[in-house]
């Protein structure tokens, strides 16, 4: 039993250890988990979340005035 948890406690502890060695030394970390950034999402015309929602609210005129950079062009929705 303790050398099965002995083992593991060297497994985890290496794992953390070349984790943290990356991120301290690789160029940009674990990069970015953004979807702009993904170029393979972008290729197929994948955008992120909230832009797909505006544009979708842009297109239908169901843009929210508060939740709106225009807000003067949501303005004249109402």
């Amino acid at each position: 039993m303790a050398h099965t948890l002995l083992t593991v406690v060297i497994i985890v502890a290496l794992s953390i250890t070349l984790l943290s060695i990356r991120l301290l030394m690789g160029k940009d970390g674990f990069g970015s988990a953004d979807v702009d950034d993904n170029p393979a999402l972008r290729s197929r015309g994948i955008d992120c979340p909230r832009k797909q929602d505006e544009q979708a609210r842009r297109k239908g005129g169901l843009l929210i005035a508060e939740h709106s950079k225009d807000k003067a062009r949501s303005a004249k929705l109402d």
